[in-house]
């Protein structure tokens, strides 16, 4: 399930239907969430944040999963190109460092419990990858 924007994918539901849907899900006893700065364009992290939020989903009791490697501009929602945004795509470090710092404003969280990589960067070498961790 995805939440943030149709604009995104038909199938996601609207930031207001996602909290809904989280705070569901927990009430059901889902305690793993996973979602990724591409996700509706930084739009999906904002709903879970909210839903953390509004909901006081214990933040012990939940593990919260997110991912890198894509560009998402600075205003969430806007769709653009890699070539819009240099040095905010791939496992550079300097990316790596920028793409956790905006995903944790999205989510108003001061951590995530697992970080994922959507891809392997084939441009970056791995020795700079594994000095951003």
């Amino acid at each position: 399930m995805s939440y943030g924007s149709a604009e995104w994918q038909k199938w996601a539901l609207d930031e207001e239907q996602g909290i809904k849907h989280i705070k569901a899900a927990y009430n059901l006893g889902i305690q793993t969430f996973d979602t990724a700065n591409v996700y509706s364009h930084g739009l999906y992290e904002i709903a879970l944040g909210k839903a953390t939020k509004q909901h006081n989903l214990p933040r012990d009791e939940i593990v919260v999963m997110t991912k890198l490697y894509f560009t998402v501009g600075p205003n969430p929602g806007f769709i653009g190109s890699a070539s819009d945004w240099p040095n905010q795509n791939g496992l550079s470090r300097k990316h790596i460092f920028e793409s956790i710092k905006h995903s944790l404003e999205r989510l108003e969280l001061d951590y995530v419990d697992v970080l994922q990589s959507h891809f392997f960067d084939k441009e970056t070498p791995i020795a700079e990858t594994m000095q951003a961790t």
